[in-house]
């Protein structure tokens, strides 16, 4: 979601810059918002973790192919490649081997700086230019050859440009006189099967000792609101009693008004980090992946 958010924003910059521009994307809700030709859904690439992408192995490598082929019977003057490091990287140096000629973009570098640092040589190797989104990355690839070029953090950019909304409590009829502690549990259905209970067994303990509080929970993505809805029946939370669902547009107002957040590691964490609420992050993963 922030990367086909992150795309969004760059096809507006662009079209503004040269309205005529033809793009075409592997594309998310707000991408396809923006009139670009999608290639395939990016729903169709949500996947986290070695048990999801070995179960949905098949898929990515036909995904992969069709991408990569359209890329070079299109023959496109440039390609983006956000975030989604492993994938990216394999298709850049695929395109590279298979003699395409245009420019190779890797928009939000790999995490070089905390592991793998080699996938710097790679960048350098098989990309043109390299956009980061923290001024200090840029010296992870002082030893290499690629342009690399600090372009700001869109996250930041977002949240001191948003106009939020000032009845938006009234809209989700929370109380507004009881301490908030805001839920962020993902916006992919695994994240929430595993990091969702987590949540809400810690609050159990909590409420046992002080019971005066609301539970703001955050639905990032509309599809999975049941499966919210379903684990919370599963607690002794009422449903707008104790918490209430948040809807994604919603999501900075809730963040600005609650006292205390819980999140699932991920940019969210970066947006809760710029509003200054203290947050509580966790990541639970599958037994495979442990």
């Amino acid at each position: 979601h922030s990367g086909d958010l992150h795309g969004s924003k760059l096809v507006q910059a662009l079209k503004k810059e040269k309205p005529a521009l033809e793009i075409s994307a592997v594309a998310g809700p707000r991408m396809r918002a923006e009139g670009v030709k999608s290639i395939l859904p990016m729903e169709q690439f949500s996947v986290m973790g070695f048990t999801d992408v070995l179960l949905a192995l098949p898929g990515l490598i036909k995904h992969f192919k069709k991408v990569r082929d359209f890329i070079l019977n299109q023959r496109p003057a440039a390609v983006v490649l956000i975030d989604y490091p492993e994938f990216n990287l394999l298709l850049g140096k695929s395109l590279k081997n298979r003699g395409y000629k245009g420019k190779i973009v890797q928009y939000i570098s790999p995490t070089v700086w905390a592991w793998r640092k080699k996938r710097a040589n790679t960048l350098s190797k098989y990309f043109d230019r390299l956009l980061t989104i923290y001024p200090f990355e840029s010296e992870y690839f002082t030893h290499t050859s690629l342009d690399v070029r600090y372009v700001g953090n869109p996250t930041k950019s977002r949240i001191a440009t948003h106009t939020y909304c000032g009845d938006w409590k009234s809209a989700c009829k929370i109380n507004p006189q009881k301490p908030l502690i805001a839920l962020f549990p993902g916006s992919r259905k695994k994240e929430i099967e595993l990091n969702f209970p987590k949540m809400l067994s810690a609050l159990e303990r909590l409420y046992k000792e002080s019971p005066d509080f609301a539970i703001a929970i955050s639905v990032g993505d509309e599809k999975y609101k049941e499966q919210i809805v379903d684990l919370l029946a599963k607690t002794t939370f009422k449903l707008q009693k104790d918490a209430f669902l948040i809807p994604r547009e919603f999501t900075y107002e809730l963040m600005r008004a609650c006292d205390l957040a819980i999140a699932k590691s991920g940019t969210v964490t970066l947006e809760l980090a710029l509003h200054h609420k203290p947050t509580v992050i966790i990541f639970e993963i599958s037994r495979m992946n442990k």
